[in-house]
């Protein structure tokens, strides 16, 4: 059991570096194997009260790293405590119904350098947005945190966009399920 008695329900689980994380509705536990006992009897410890995924499909594992949807953002989970990513597109995620927050998925391209979320927007029930973050030219969950995003000049109004920086592009396609699938 995994915190049992704190009213929300374990979504997600993944393996990094070892150690077993469950991902609960508002909360992250870890856990790794002592070498003794039986999986019931190890001990679970949190690792973060504050964030967390209403969906079953809502954490995406990156390179050493995890995404996270949470209600208040998308998140970036390497082992330590939870970095939000998605403060430059917040209007956006504050428009997803997250009553239908159960649909939605993140899935990681790797190989392409982008995270996506499928996101129902406004009075959708199903996801009917890709929220996409391209990172190519960052290498690390560190440095996909820390990075600024694309912006544009106070002077002259275009788009500044370094090439190591976070780079946020919604696509209005609707798709209830992703999957990277590696073809012949």
């Amino acid at each position: 059991s995994v915190s049992e008695n704190d009213g929300q329900a374990v979504r997600s689980a993944f393996i990094l570096r070892g150690q077993l994380y469950f991902v609960k509705e508002h909360s992250i536990h870890s856990t790794q194997d002592d070498g003794v006992n039986e999986p019931a009897d190890w001990t679970v410890t949190e690792v973060s009260r504050t964030v967390g995924t209403p969906s079953v499909d809502g954490v995406g594992a990156g390179e050493d790293w995890v995404a996270i949807a949470h209600r208040s953002g998308l998140y970036l989970f390497s082992g330590g405590e939870p970095v939000k990513v998605s403060q430059e597109i917040q209007p956006l995620w504050d428009q997803i119904n997250w009553a239908a927050g159960h649909t939605l998925w993140v899935r990681v391209d790797t190989r392409s350098k982008r995270i996506l979320v499928g996101v129902p927007i406004a009075s959708a029930t199903q996801p009917n947005r890709i929220l996409v973050l391209d990172y190519r030219g960052l290498h690390t969950a560190g440095e996909i945190a820390s990075m600024a995003s694309i912006h544009s000049s106070a002077s002259s109004g275009r788009i500044v966009a370094g090439g190591r920086s976070r780079k946020w592009a919604p696509w209005l396609i609707t798709a209830n399920s992703a999957a990277l699938v590696e073809r012949p």
